[in-house]
C-alpha cells in the first residue's frame, strides 16, 4: 500500500509539471503570444464571464489570489489589449473585466491546444481505460475540492 501511495504522488507530481511545462513551452513557441501562462489562465477565466463579463471580485476567487493581484494582473492585459474594464450595469463599484478580440483569439487558441491534447491523450487509450480515466480523474478532483477549505 506505502508503495502504491508513493508511486501515486510521484506520477501526479510528474503529471502536474508536465502539463505547466508542456503549456509553456507552448507559449514560447508561439511568437504572436507575448504572455505569461498566468496571464493566459487569467484570460481563460475572464472567457468564462459571459457577455456581462467577470468582476474582478469574482476573477480573484476563481484564480485563488487576492482581489489586488487580480486587479494589478488585469491592469497588465489591458494596456496589452487583451481585456477591457467597464463597471458592472448596475453597481458602478463593481468593475468588470472582458475579453477584447485579442484576448478571444488567445482564449480560442488554448482551447484549441487543450483539446488537442485531450484527443491525443485519450487515443493512447482503450474505450475502457478511458471510461476508468474519467471516474479516477473525477474521484481525484472530488478529493481535491473537499481540502481546498482545510
Amino acid at each position: 500500500m506505502k508503495e502504491s501511495i508513493a508511486a501515486l504522488n510521484e506520477l501526479l507530481t510528474d503529471f502536474y509539471l508536465n502539463i505547466l511545462r508542456l503549456e509553456e513551452t507552448t507559449l514560447r513557441g508561439n511568437p504572436r503570444i507575448a504572455l505569461s501562462l498566468h496571464d493566459v489562465l487569467l484570460i481563460h477565466a475572464v472567457s468564462g464571464g459571459g457577455d456581462e463579463g467577470l468582476a474582478v471580485g469574482a476573477l480573484a476567487e476563481k484564480l485563488n489570489v487576492s482581489r489586488p493581484s487580480a486587479t494589478v494582473a488585469v491592469s497588465k492585459l489591458e494596456k496589452k489589449g487583451f481585456v477591457r474594464k467597464s463597471a458592472h450595469p448596475t453597481d458602478g463599484r463593481i468593475v468588470c473585466v472582458h475579453l477584447t478580440k485579442e484576448g478571444e483569439k488567445i482564449d480560442a487558441y488554448l482551447m484549441y491546444f487543450q483539446r488537442y491534447l485531450v484527443a491525443e491523450m485519450n487515443q493512447a487509450l482503450t474505450p475502457e481505460e478511458s471510461d476508468c480515466l474519467v471516474r479516477a480523474v473525477r474521484k481525484m478532483n472530488e478529493v481535491f475540492v473537499r481540502n481546498i477549505g482545510n
